[in-house]
């Protein structure tokens, strides 16, 4: 994962928004942005993990991170651009303005605009119906299963071929070179929340 680009592109949505945006709100937007940016660019923003969960998709320690859930590893750079969460939802930093968000690529702003354009002004439960009903993806992983609760590990292979219609040979091909940058990560991940 990359945690500066999953903290920003977090910022980003919060500063259209604002205010502070509800976790769960936030969260689908952060993925929506994270399937446009590979149907536009062959990349995800974050390379995080992706779960189907019942409530939809899940950027998995990107939404650790949002909780502040104990033990996840971080390199500080979320608690350094998003606030911890409060009864209004996530907030940025006191001072975190776009002009600051400088691992995001103009590319990325376009997505994370396209995505606000889309879904910003929805509620929670309308992203959900969105998600639900919208997206292939979720239906194939969790939508077929009488479950309450759990978590469906979505690979990134699964997505290219759900997401952007790609061939199963082209999206094993592609989801090798995201294994390879997820891996790299950011530097320096040392600390734990």
């Amino acid at each position: 994962m990359r945690e500066r680009q999953a903290a920003q592109l977090a910022a980003a949505l919060i500063l259209r928004a604002g205010r502070a945006v509800g976790v769960r709100k936030l969260m689908k937007l952060m993925y929506l942005a994270e399937t446009e940016a590979m149907k536009r660019s062959g990349f995800p923003i974050a390379f995080d993990d992706i779960y189907a969960m019942r409530q939809g998709m899940v950027l998995s320690r990107t939404l650790d991170l949002m909780k502040h859930k104990a033990g996840t590893v971080t390199n500080g750079e979320w608690n350094r651009h998003i606030a911890r969460p409060s009864y209004r939802g996530v907030d940025v930093q006191r001072g975190i303005t776009e002009a600051s968000l400088d691992g995001l690529s103009s590319n990325d702003i376009e997505v994370i605009d396209s995505v606000w354009n889309a879904h910003g002004s929805k509620n929670v439960d309308e992203l959900v119906h969105v998600v639900h009903h919208g997206l292939g993806e979720w239906i194939e992983h969790w939508g077929d299963r009488s479950r309450k609760s759990g978590a469906v590990k979505v690979s990134y292979a699964k997505l290219y071929e759900s997401v952007v219609g790609m061939s199963k040979v082209d999206a094993a091909d592609v989801a090798e070179e995201v294994a390879y940058f997820k891996a790299m990560g950011d530097s320096g991940e040392r600390a734990t929340i």
